[in-house]
């Protein structure tokens, strides 16, 4: 599989967030031995394509001109979140499942 994202910054605040999350659904508190730490930093990112490489291709001019058409990807103005889902990325693109979303 191939994909196209834009990648964001993160901060000390949103790492610490994550760390959060990250024992709540990782990490049993009464069991200190089999405490995990996540990899850090996370990389925010906006994805904007994926592929199957077998039937299609996904080239820089393909990513290039989607940008020119919706210029305020890249733009640094700031981006207000509206909501955050988490997907199950088991098997193929067309296996994907959205398995929760909250709006804001």
């Amino acid at each position: 599989m191939s994909w196209a994202e834009i990648s964001l910054s993160t901060s000390q605040g949103h790492e610490d967030k994550l760390d959060m999350l990250y024992d709540i659904f990782f990490n049993d508190t009464s069991n200190k031995e089999s405490f995990h730490h996540r990899s850090r930093p996370w990389k925010p990112h906006l994805s904007l394509a994926y592929d199957n490489p077998e039937s299609t291709s996904l080239t820089l001019q393909d990513v290039i001109d989607e940008i020119t058409q919706i210029p305020t990807l890249v733009q640094s103005n700031p981006r207000k979140v509206t909501g955050i889902s988490l997907w199950s990325t088991i098997g193929r693109l067309s296996d994907w499942k959205c398995l929760e979303r909250v709006e804001f």
